[in-house]
């Protein structure tokens, strides 16, 4: 029986968590229902020892007891950290019934008061806090660590977040969340009805407006049992954008886009989107006063072919036209007139010379068509060969491009259109398109039998790492082939279990390998889509669905053991997106949606080139990955670049000092010769913050300094931002910090 601190049965509806003994996974999931007087709902477990763990996060909402409060998050018999814990044994075919009760326990607790813009009382508002990590039981799962809290305003406008273990939490107001929707997916009513939605944009404590903006709140201390009060929140007027959306070609009205604010300093999207008639009419709000960029965002809900794009036709972030908000007055005229894309489609031919053999499902069906910008060579879009060897690469730009068709399959090997080896082969032929221009481009596919092969395996354990991909590219740093571990990239099927990976159809040459991890989520993302529709209480008969899900992500490498340093710029993955769209269930397609794959990269000074000879297999390229952090998928930590000794001897860029710093810092920088230099500031969601430096400079020893400011001479705020250096496809970067 699981009753609260003062020995009563407590009438909530409370998850109880199984966690192996051994190793702290999660094994199972049951449930105490009050109505049966505080009894864990049984659950099968094979055999063993294991930890429960209980958490009363909605007692205080649902009032479960007679005190009106949320109990801490306890594991049996009533400890907060699993290192005081009773086990349990479980044996084969026998009922356990545990010797003594699992007793809940009180927490800390924070209060305050919501009011509206002038003051005034808001009522039956729902308050969350948030704390990730606490300061106590390090030790604890992971899934544990995570603690919430509830709680709904009275008729003065207080609230009271109770059962709160020791830690740092953030506040934020609910007053726009679709609550109701929410008990219908657990199949509870738990959270009250949103009778404010749409009248406030809610905000953290203290006063940052958008959801997506956690770094800059104010976090608030806890320490049990005591009380931190005073965690007010005013919420401001709202105002609204409006205006038209059109097609440049004819005037008619576009009713099946997206329409999204983003903030003008950070570019996160706030939590907003336009509701737009059948005359392209639309709205866009709530929103606080502020400056934003307005961006109309197609692709999603349709396959039209109509161009995402900026207020005023801009196509980067850094270009958009500011759109100012006065609340609560509306900003009008915000009208975009929307450019048709190009398309470049067409056949492979699997037979040179003057005859066409078309390629088809049992060939290069699902391989990636990728265009290149022609001066640049950067990706443009990609798309995949379909099941009839044709493809179509859709809602492109004018300008001129280069089209690559990559195999994964033996003996063809990755040909431009032309005829092309590599990016900068003379035989690649330029694709000038404009506005609206559908473009037929066949790419005659050539052959090799070349390969690289080799094995992937954790660092730590030497354990295989199964689906991840391995890319080889030229010197140019576009790709030339691919493979992923313990999988045949061409069918899809698992062919081995050792973390084996073999690229195939290569020509001789020398080429530069790196992992690309994150393919080992897609098997996450298939069991996440998979439960889009479930049911509540089925999870308690089969939880593995939902909490046996890994979210390991490994860092990536450059061959031979080079930490790989990826950037990723939020606005250009939010265009990029649009641009890719949501493939129509008649088209033939590896990924659902876009992914930011790496099919451009330059190429690391330090790492080394495997020479490929046709005919001929070079065996025994391997990698050795680390567990990473979400750090890791924007940057690899300078402490662990120093460490693994790949900071170069004649290509560098050296850690800045100091560090951390206010408001000024310095560096060096050194090239083996002379070229065009790049020195960029980002922040952590890799939009750029200020070009430092861009332009031709001697080999040698070179010194720059940031000075904390963007480039209109705002300063920025207090945080980690990445210094990039690019020069003639090498790169390096670290990582600064910022105090203010």
């Amino acid at each position: 029986t699981l009753l609260d601190p003062d020995g009563g049965v407590d009438y909530g509806t409370i998850p109880i968590f199984a966690f192996n003994a051994v190793d702290t996974t999660f094994s199972g999931l049951g449930m105490a229902l009050g109505f049966f007087g505080g009894t864990i709902l049984e659950f099968y477990l094979n055999p063993g020892n294991y930890y429960l763990y209980a958490n009363d996060m909605t007692g205080g909402l649902i009032g479960a007891n007679s005190a009106g409060e949320s109990y801490m998050g306890v594991f049996y018999p009533s400890t907060p950290s699993i290192g005081e814990a009773m086990t349990i044994p479980v044996v084969a075919g026998q009922t356990t019934i545990p010797d003594s009760e699992f007793v809940l326990q009180r927490g800390g607790a924070i209060t305050g008061q919501v009011t509206g813009p002038q003051g005034e009382v808001l009522d039956s508002l729902l308050v969350l806090a948030v704390q990730e990590e606490g300061k106590d039981n390090e030790s604890n799962p992971d899934f544990t660590k995570l603690q919430l809290a509830f709680g709904v305003t009275d008729s003065t406008g207080n609230y009271t977040l109770t059962g709160l273990p020791n830690g740092e939490y953030i506040v934020r107001t609910l007053s726009s969340f679709p609550l109701d929707s929410l008990n219908e997916l657990i199949g509870f009513y738990i959270f009250p009805p949103s009778i404010y939605e749409g009248q406030f944009v809610d905000e953290y404590f203290d006063d940052i407006k958008n959801v997506f903006d956690l770094e800059h709140a104010t976090p608030v201390p806890v320490t049990v049992p005591q009380t931190t009060s005073g965690i007010d929140i005013q919420l401001d007027p709202i105002g609204y954008i409006k205006g038209r959306v059109t097609k440049a070609e004819d005037g008619t009205p576009i009713d099946d886009i997206l329409i999204l604010a983003l903030n003008d300093t950070s570019g996160y999207p706030e939590f907003t989107m336009g509701e737009i008639d059948s005359l392209g009419n639309y709205i866009l709000g709530p929103l606080v006063t502020g400056s934003y960029k307005v961006l109309a965002v197609s692709g999603f809900l349709t396959r039209h072919q109509h161009l995402t794009e900026f207020y005023d036709g801009a196509r980067i972030f850094q270009d958009a036209i500011i759109v100012e908000v006065n609340a609560p007055q509306l900003t009008g005229n915000i009208d975009f007139t929307l450019d048709r894309g190009a398309i470049i489609q067409g056949f492979v031919d699997l037979d040179a010379g003057d005859n066409f053999y078309q390629a088809g499902a049992d060939t290069l069906d699902g391989m990636p068509v990728i265009i290149y910008h022609a001066e640049t060579g950067k990706v443009a879009s990609y798309d995949f060969v379909q099941f009839n060897g044709g493809f179509r690469v859709d809602r492109l730009l004018p300008g001129t491009y280069k089209a690559l068709v990559m195999s994964a399959m033996n003996p063809f090997a990755s040909t431009y259109a032309g005829g092309g080896a590599s990016f900068d082969d003379p035989l690649n032929a330029s694709i000038e398109i404009g506005f609206g221009d559908v473009t037929d481009t066949d790419i005659e596919i050539g052959t090799a039998t070349g390969s690289i092969s080799g094995r992937i395996v954790d660092r730590n354990t030497q354990q295989p790492i199964s689906m991840t991909m391995v890319i080889a590219y030229d010197q140019t740093g576009h790709p030339v082939g691919a493979a992923m571990s313990d999988m045949d990239f061409a069918t899809g099927n698992i062919i081995s279990m050792n973390g084996s990976y073999r690229i195939v159809g290569l020509r001789s040459g020398s080429y530069f390998l790196r992992t690309f991890a994150l393919t080992n989520l897609l098997p996450m993302l298939e069991s996440l889509t998979g439960l889009a529709d479930f049911d509540f209480m089925s999870i308690l008969t089969n939880p593995g669905e939902l909490f046996n899900i890994s979210l390991e992500v490994y860092a990536d490498k450059w061959y031979p053991d080079i930490a790989d340093i990826p950037l990723v710029d939020v606005n250009d993955l939010l265009i990029n997106l649009a641009s890719y769209g949501i493939h129509s269930e008649r088209d033939q397609s590896l990924f659902p949606i876009y992914l930011p794959l790496p099919f451009f990269t330059p190429i690391p000074s330090e790492a080394v080139a495997v020479q490929v000879t046709d005919g001929v297999e070079s065996s025994g390229i391997n990698f050795e990955l680390k567990i990473g952090a979400l750090e890791d998928l924007i940057g690899t930590p300078v402490e662990e670049a120093i460490s693994e000794n790949v900071v170069p001897n004649e290509f560098a860029l050296s850690q800045n000092y100091p560090n951390p710093f206010n408001p000024n810092t310095n560096f060096t920088y050194s090239l083996s010769k002379r070229g065009l230099v790049t020195l960029t500031v980002y922040n952590l969601l890799g939009r750029k913050v200020r070009t430092l430096v861009h332009k031709d400079v001697q080999a040698g020893a070179h010194s720059g300094s940031w000075d904390g400011r963007d480039k209109d001479s705002a300063a920025m705020p207090s945080g980690i931002y990445i210094i990039r250096l690019e020069s003639q496809n090498h790169v390096q970067a670290i990582k600064v910090t910022l105090i203010r």
